[in-house]
Parts: structure tokens; C-alpha cells; sequence
């Protein structure tokens, strides 16, 4: 790939993330210098290829479907204009599980239950009353997860994920879950952050 063309492609994703409204001619002016800089310190990150991470798949981030009143599992990839923040989401729970690691001293996989929603799964939860959030940070980019011992099998306590996760997305929002079991984490930009809650 030519300068030019790489640019030009700088210029398109400027002009989507951040709305820039620069011409994509493949050179660096003023304006274009001026538009990667304030993409670059959005709130969403830009993404140029798909997720990735050492110990997450960007398959665990699908979102769930309904079929005929059927549960489908990990089934929706988030748009190509949700990398970014799948991106974020996976670099944070890195964090996470690196923390874990240095408090206890031993390995533990991070599970990721729930992580981004589309619009159709929060609609058929909504309709069907189970949810009585209609503006879930799910839709955006959010995860439910919990952690097991990489050989045992045994889980972190939630409590313990809960303060070390809290270390993590402390702009964001954190919330426990303690009969279920598993821990919220996100980056939301449209619900009031940070946020921490503590539910049954």
C-alpha cells in the first residue's frame, strides 16, 4: 500500500469516528493532522482490523439471538463500527485477568456470559419482560463475566472479580451480581458514568 491510498483510508475513518468532514485526497494537511488527533482521543477508539487478544476470541463478544422462542448463542458479530469498542472492552479484561493473576498467584480464564447485544436480542427481552432496562449499555459494548481456575475449575469469588474489575473500569460502570454469580463491566458513554451497583 502506497502513502497516498493510506492516507486516503486515515482520511474515511476520520471522517466516520470522529466527523470530521475532511476531503479523502490522500494528503496530510492541517485538517487532516487536526482530525486524527481528536479520533484518536474520542471516547471510541478507532479500529482498523478485527478484535484480538491473547486469552479473548472476538466470537465471545457475538451477540445472543432468539429463534421462534429459541436461544441462540454467540451467533451476531458486531458491525465493523463497533471493533473499536470490543477492542477496548478486550484490552481492559486483559488488565482484569492480570490482576487476578498477581493477587492470587495463580491463572484463572476470564468467561464472558453477555457481551455485546444487537438490537433485535434487547427488543425481544424488553418485549418479553426480561429486562426492565431499555437503554442497556449492552448495545453499545458491555460484558457480564465471571473467572474459573485455568486447572481446578473453581471460581473467583465474585466479590474479588468485583474489586479488581472495579480497579480496571473505574470511569465505567461496574455492577455485581451475587446469586448470579458474575460481574458487569463497561465503557458506556450514554448511561451516567461511573456507575457501581450491587444486586442480588
Amino acid at each position: 500500500m502506497n502513502m497516498i491510498t493510506l492516507v486516503k483510508r486515515i482520511q474515511k475513518l476520520c471522517n466516520i469516528y470522529s466527523n470530521a468532514d475532511i476531503v479523502e485526497d490522500g494528503l496530510w494537511g492541517p485538517k487532516t493532522d487536526l482530525a486524527y488527533a481528536k479520533a484518536i482521543d474520542s471516547t471510541v477508539p478507532m479500529a482498523l482490523a478485527q478484535p484480538e487478544s491473547t486469552n479473548f476470541m472476538f466470537k465471545e463478544f457475538f451477540s445472543n439471538e432468539y429463534s421462534n422462542g429459541r436461544k441462540l448463542y454467540k451467533v451476531t458479530p458486531p458491525p465493523q463500527s463497533m471493533w473499536g469498542r470490543v477492542q477496548q472492552q478486550m484490552d481492559r479484561l486483559e488488565l482484569v485477568r492480570t490482576l487476578i493473576e498477581q493477587e492470587t498467584g495463580e491463572v484463572y480464564q476470564i468467561f464472558i456470559t453477555s457481551g455485546w447485544r444487537s438490537e433485535e436480542y434487547e427488543s425481544y427481552r424488553v418485549a418479553h419482560d426480561m429486562t426492565d432496562t431499555k437503554n442497556s449499555p449492552h448495545k453499545r459494548i458491555a460484558t457480564d463475566i465471571y473467572a474459573k481456575h485455568h486447572k481446578t475449575g473453581k471460581r473467583l469469588p465474585v466479590q474479588q472479580l468485583y474489586d479488581l474489575a472495579d480497579k480496571v473500569f473505574k470511569e465505567g460502570g461496574v455492577g455485581i451480581y451475587r446469586k448470579s454469580l458474575f460481574v458487569h463491566v463497561d465503557l458506556d458513554e450514554v448511561n451516567k458514568r461511573p456507575a457501581r451497583w450491587d444486586k442480588q
